[in-house]
């Protein structure tokens, strides 16, 4: 060895494997972007809410009281003193939590949305909408080398929004919260961030957020079904929602309800009805888990896994998209690939889970995989290069 060589040590897992279904060996779990395995523990607590449900009105208290738990196990998640559960909502997606908070806008003709172009759909599509309903405009910004530079150069006193995702789904690219804040701050707009491709491996500062939403099925180890809504006290004081139920609503007396509501003070009042209650029990066991790590332990493990990978990958001559600054890189590494399926059909035919889409091949990692997974992904990918089962 020589004097300017180093060992460095695989790393091992953060996560105990066996604590997830699907993670058998010889099974390499690279796909946390799209789906991540869940819990064995997500059966147990869903078989707790059934049970619960079948005891009528006594087991209705138990799991409704649960979810207001988990609404305080969340909010120390993100950082938020005991009172902000309050700006917690639990809604059916993200994309319900983004639309929600459009649909309670006072929008004026003019208005303007700022997004980036190569944004996930949740972050384009309902502004489109309010664009045909209210004469709104999307300002689609073609991303730069540095995002939040091409977004600043947008804005204007007519923006409103301005609406990204923390971390791209397409190529992995990590926003600078705090750059958008003050961007957000220079010209009155609401900031509002879907946090679906960091929350649960890579901080998420939510207080320098408006609105931040998340899906709960990727890195927070939940499932389908229920979605994060977070707000700003300003946002939930001055914001009016455009649909209300009985949830949303102080229950009133039979003589008054036919005259008027009262909505509750904090975010539930985004809760038209019955919140996803068997939802909520999965996510509580993905954070009860996820705090058995600390935030930055959680991070330098992604980013170390990642640099890994993405060396490993550019070894390979495979061509990887997006940034390399660890500030700005994620948890999802991305190479293009002319027939992105076809690779990830080849790598799980070695057990290694990948995700495809848009002409690349998203390779993500979390507090379950260890150097192991990613020696086992660039093995599997060496090979059917070799073989000529795709072209990249």
């Amino acid at each position: 060895m020589t004097a300017d060589q180093t060992v460095i040590a695989p790393r091992q897992a953060l996560l105990p494997r066996a604590a997830f279904l699907g993670l058998e060996e010889p099974v390499a779990h690279l796909a946390a972007g799209g789906e991540t395995p869940p819990l064995r523990s997500a059966s147990e607590a869903m078989a707790r809410f059934l049970e619960q449900k079948s005891r009528a009105m006594a087991g209705r208290d138990e799991f409704t009281e649960h979810y207001r738990q988990v609404k305080s196990r969340l909010a120390r998640y993100l950082g938020l003193p005991p009172s902000g559960a309050d700006q917690i909502a639990f809604l059916g997606s993200a994309a319900e939590g983004i639309n929600r908070f459009a649909d309670g806008l006072d929008w004026q003709p003019g208005d303007e949305i700022v997004a980036l172009a190569d944004e996930y759909p949740n972050a384009l599509v309902p502004w489109l909408a309010r664009s045909r309903r209210h004469g709104v405009r999307l300002v689609a910004v073609e991303p730069t080398a540095t995002a939040e530079a091409a977004i600043a150069a947008a804005v204007s006193d007519r923006t409103r929004v301005i609406c990204v995702s923390h971390v791209s789904y397409l190529n992995g690219r990590r926003l600078r919260l705090d750059e958008l804040r003050a961007i957000a701050d220079s010209c009155g707009a609401a900031l509002v961030v879907d946090a679906s491709q960091s929350l649960g491996v890579l901080p998420v500062d939510v207080e320098l957020c408006d609105v931040m939403v998340s899906c709960c099925y990727k890195f927070i180890l939940g499932i389908h079904g229920v979605g994060i809504f977070y707000c700003s006290r300003a946002v939930l004081d001055s914001m009016v929602p455009a649909m209300v139920g009985w949830h949303s609503i102080e229950w009133p007396t039979v003589d008054f309800r036919s005259k008027g509501y009262e909505l509750k003070a904090d975010a539930a009042r985004l809760e038209v009805g019955n919140p996803p209650f068997g939802g909520v029990a999965v996510l509580d066991e993905g954070l009860k888990l996820l705090e058995t790590v600390p935030g930055e332990q959680m991070e330098a493990h992604a980013l170390a896994l990642g640099r890994e990978l993405r060396a490993g990958l550019e070894r390979l001559g495979l061509p990887v998209w997006g940034p390399a600054d660890d500030m700005r890189v994620s948890a999802n590494i991305v190479f293009g690939a002319a027939d992105a399926d076809a690779v990830v059909k080849a790598l799980s035919a070695d057990d290694v889970l990948a995700w495809s889409g848009d002409g690349r091949v998203r390779l993500s990692v979390h507090g379950y995989n260890s150097s192991a997974d990613v020696v086992r992904a660039l093995e599997s990918l060496d090979q059917i290069s070799r073989k000529g089962r795709f072209d990249v």
